[in-house]
This record gives C-alpha cells, structure tokens and sequence, in this order.
C-alpha cells in the first residue's frame, strides 16, 4: 500500500512502500526518474550494481517490486538468456559492436586475448559474449522496458554498452548499443 505525505509548500507529493526484498521505498513524484533502492548482485563471483527507479508521478506497484525481487533473484538464469540474445545480436543483427572492438581496441587485454585464442584473428559472437561483464543491472519501475542489463567488454579500454531490454518473465525483448 502506498502512503502519500503531501508537501504543499513545495508541490510535491512523496509515495512509500515496503517490500519484503527491497526493504521501505520512498519516491518523490518529481517530473524526473528517481532511483529508489540501490544494491549490490553476487552474479558469477562478481558484484554487480543494481538500482530500481520509478518514474516521476508514478505510483508503486507491489506487483511489478515482486517481478523485480524474482528477477533479481534468479539474476543467473537470466543472464544466460540476455547472453544468448547478445550471440545473436552480434552473429545475426549487428556484428559491428564486435568488430568496432577488435579493430579499435586491439591494446585491451581482454581483446588482445580473444583475438590470439581465435583462428581467424577474430572472436566469435560466443568467445567475445563470454568475456563480457555485466556492468550494471537497472530494474525500471512503470516502464515498457522494466529491466536493462548493460554489458560492457573491457571498461578500462572502452565506455561502449551492449544493453539488454528483458520483460518481467525474463525474456529478452532487445538488445541496444549505448555509450
């Protein structure tokens, strides 16, 4: 259930909820996303960083904070599908992401490493997804897209993103190149 304290001086109106998994959420209904509950996720002997943000005036769904506790917590799982999805966004959509590393980042161990491993002096989709990291997990509160996990190859070498879109079930809906 949401509690609204409304700030009349200021114009603004605060919800807040408690979840068993995040704990208690505050948002101020500004006109602007605001994250709300930051945390660290053990994936692959790593920690990775994950926030929740709602967008401004948006009410807390119980159901959806629920979707992103069973995300989270079966983050693994998922970020075999999201790995799969990139193989073939790389093999089959846009094989420039891995091209633009190999050719412009040859001094990045990590790419200096797959290119010696491979025959052909270039990685597979495969070889190259299994070196990526999984630089940050955003759950989207209200939003079409609810939960994007950033990949990146070498963080040291490049600011390049391959970001994965996945549905509430933990489906892959796409995968986008950011920076």
């Amino acid at each position: 259930m949401d509690i609204y304290q409304i700030f009349p001086d200021k114009g603004f109106v605060m919800s807040s909820v408690k979840h068993p998994y995040f704990g208690t959420l505050n948002s101020l209904n500004s006109h602007g996303p605001d994250v709300v509950w930051e945390g660290k996720i053990a994936i692959n002997n790593t920690e990775t960083d994950a926030m929740v943000w709602i967008e401004g005036n948006t009410s807390f769904q119980m159901a959806q904070l629920d979707a992103f506790a069973a995300l989270l917590t079966n983050i693994s799982s998922v970020d075999a599908r999201a790995r799969i999805q990139l193989c073939n966004h790389l093999t089959k959509d846009d094989p420039h992401y891995l091209e633009y590393h190999v050719n412009e980042l040859a001094e990045s161990p990590v790419i200096a490493e797959l290119i010696r491993a491979s025959a052909e002096g270039i990685p597979s989709a495969d070889a190259f997804v299994q070196k990526m990291r999984l630089h940050n997990i955003g759950l989207w509160h209200g939003h079409k897209t609810p939960l994007i996990l950033d990949y990146m190859i070498d963080s040291d070498y490049s600011d390049q993103i391959l970001a994965v879109g996945i549905s509430l079930d933990g489906e892959a809906i796409d995968v986008s190149w950011e920076s």
